[in-house]
């Protein structure tokens, strides 16, 4: 909501929980309404843009519930949790003839930004390796997860909640995947959770994923969330040179056999206009992302950002990793 509410001209009016009380707590946060029934929001003629935020599962009726009242859409990531919900989701916007788009709003984070500007000015020359590495403690054993977070269905392992962040940022960079091939492992068959009790895990606890593209280049992602200190560090290395992102606000680089030196992030490079609010990292990332879609919404120059298309591939993807590892083989995507 802070994101949307820095927005000129947005009115964030109500949102929708799965229980009155939340909903309340987080409404009386920035004074909009709030509802038990996201239908009850989405019935409403005043709203012209919605954000899905509930767990994967949701995702599929929710957008086609607001699609079909005519909203446009951003959709949190992960975009579904079947490929057939996910080209549902797309074919129905297209057909709605609204503005969609999921988000994937580390895309618009300043470090990484400065490195597309870069990749597309030649500076590494032909990429060949895409590097990421995601860890920290959000799926620790010692902490209580919800339920539908220790599920494959409900896309709870770094798979669905870094992973495919990644895989989007080595796609953005170097566009078509030609082959899948990962390695998953699950450490904590039982886990506690909200509420009391334990349960049966059946999504990974750690993710590594080597990724083949259609240009001659590979990715090599590892997300793992039951470690102890978090981090997320982003490298691209291409024939002329390297980029390195150690972490959200540092970028080095290094050209022809030079050592690794900090590289400025141009200003436009900053996501929303270099807001810089306090709390959540990617408050600005998020509101770049939604200031574009209001842009096309209005049929004003927006810039590019992520759609359901872009959803579409992502749950493809998954689907591949999960193939794959399952069979112990290459999965290789048409």
């Amino acid at each position: 909501m802070p994101g949307l509410q820095h927005l000129d001209g947005v009115r964030v009016v109500g949102i929708a929980a799965s229980s009155r009380e939340s909903a309340e707590r987080a409404a009386a946060q920035s004074g909009v309404e709030a509802y038990d029934d996201y239908r009850r929001l989405l019935d409403r003629p005043d709203v012209q843009l919605v954000t899905v935020s509930a767990p994967a599962p949701l995702h599929h009726e929710m957008t086609l519930a607001a699609l079909e009242r005519g909203k446009h859409v951003i959709c949190e990531k992960p975009f579904a949790t079947t490929l057939e919900q996910a080209e549902d989701m797309l074919r129905r916007a297209q057909a709605a003839g609204v503005v969609h788009a999921i988000d994937f709003e580390f895309r618009y984070i300043g470090v990484r930004q400065q490195m597309k500007a870069l990749l597309d000015e030649g500076y590494v020359g032909e990429p060949r390796l895409f590097a990421a590495l995601a860890t920290g403690p959000l799926r620790h054993p010692k902490n209580e997860v919800r339920p539908w977070s220790l599920t494959r269905e409900g896309m709870g392992g770094p798979l669905g909640a870094i992973g495919v962040h990644l895989m989007d940022a080595a796609c953005w960079l170097l566009g078509d995947v030609a082959s899948v091939s990962p390695r998953l492992d699950t450490y904590f068959a039982q886990r506690k959770v909200t509420g009391g009790g334990v349960m049966q895990a059946t999504c990974e606890d750690s993710a590594s994923i080597t990724l083949r593209f259609r240009r001659d280049a590979v990715a090599t992602i590892q997300a793992a969330y039951v470690t102890a200190v978090p981090i997320q560090r982003v490298e691209l290395h291409g024939d002329a040179g390297s980029l390195l992102a150690p972490d959200s606000n540092t970028l080095l680089g290094a050209q022809e056999g030079d050592p690794l030196a900090p590289l400025a992030v141009e200003s436009r490079c900053l996501p929303a206009g270099g807001w810089s609010p306090q709390g959540h990292p990617l408050l600005a990332p998020f509101a770049e992302l939604a200031g574009r879609v209001v842009a096309r919404i209005r049929g004003e120059q927006s810039g590019e950002f992520p759609s359901f298309e872009d959803g579409v591939r992502s749950v493809r993807l998954v689907e591949a990793v999960y193939r794959s590892a399952d069979s112990r083989r290459v999965v290789e995507l048409p």
